[in-house]
């Protein structure tokens, strides 16, 4: 019970550190990019706040849910699983959408692992023991 214990805590690390990843990378090089690349192109000063704050918004998201990962995988009366699948759910989605809208690129990959291993996670983790 232990291991399942433990390895369910690996998978959710290994998703939150992709989440982390994806949102430094997001909120750095790919904020720079999407404001240098708009920059100049008669966007709509209205339209171009509101990109520049969804694009950081965006970042911060996928930081919660790599805090809340962590958190409900490491406290003692987290109910692991129900907040895994949520997160897990969620990152999937962000995959997902992002895939619609962009295609393949290396941020959909890490969304993916990210989601995969929070699911596995939420799985792994052994069922709550009752209370007598």
């Amino acid at each position: 019970m232990k291991n399942r214990k433990r390895s369910a805590q690996a998978l959710a690390i290994l998703g939150a550190v992709a989440m982390l990843v994806s949102a430094a990378f997001h909120g750095t090089l790919g904020y720079q990019g999407m404001v240098a690349g708009l920059a100049g192109k008669g966007v709509d000063p209205i339209i171009f706040g509101a990109l520049k704050a969804i694009w950081l918004i965006v970042s911060w998201h996928w930081i919660a849910i790599a805090i809340l990962v962590l958190a409900s995988s490491f406290g003692r009366t987290a109910p692991w699983r129900v907040i895994l699948s949520v997160c897990g759910i969620a990152v999937i989605g962000d995959a997902l959408g992002a895939f619609a809208a962009i295609g393949a690129f290396v941020g959909d990959e890490l969304l993916a692992i990210a989601g995969v291993s929070i699911l596995a996670a939420a799985a792994l983790f052994p069922p709550p023991q009752p209370n007598h």
